[in-house]
């Protein structure tokens, strides 16, 4: 019936995209203050290693040039594919440096392997990075679309 409707008759896609957009977005204060967490949390992770130093200073610049972007962007959805793919892509080599320096025990059981095994999922949910990409190329800096 009409008045069970998510919007206009046959207006199924923006609906769909509108989901989509939220999925990605990152964005908005939750996403702001989440991602504030976990840039926290790695500021804590203490090594002596000048590689992994080095990377945990990368990711750390990384998720701040993402925070930025977020504030200024400003919840704009035309933002919501580069965070979501800077998110996930931040996570995922996160938790991959943060196995590494815990070593192979730490990877058996807990909460380290439970978030390092769902990580990658995330770059799926959404849409996959690659989409993530396209959509960037496409929209964001208006790249000719990718041959059919």
């Amino acid at each position: 019936p009409a008045d069970a409707l998510l919007g206009p008759e046959h207006g199924g896609w923006a609906v769909a995209m509108g989901v989509l957009q939220d999925e990605r977005g990152s964005a908005g204060a939750a996403g702001v203050i989440s991602l504030e967490r976990r840039l926290a949390e790695l500021a804590t992770v203490g090594t002596t290693d000048p590689v992994a130093q080095d990377a945990l200073c990368g990711l750390l610049a990384r998720g701040h040039a993402l925070r930025t972007l977020l504030l200024r962007g400003a919840g704009d959805p035309a933002l919501a594919p580069a965070a979501k793919l800077l998110r996930t892509e931040l996570d995922v080599d996160a938790l991959s440096l943060e196995a590494a320096l815990a070593g192979p025990a730490a990877t058996l059981t807990g909460d380290l392997i439970d978030r390092l095994l769902y990580a990658p999922g995330m770059k799926l949910g959404g849409g996959t990075s690659e989409i993530q990409r396209n959509i960037i190329g496409e929209r964001l800096l208006g790249l000719p679309r990718e041959p059919r």
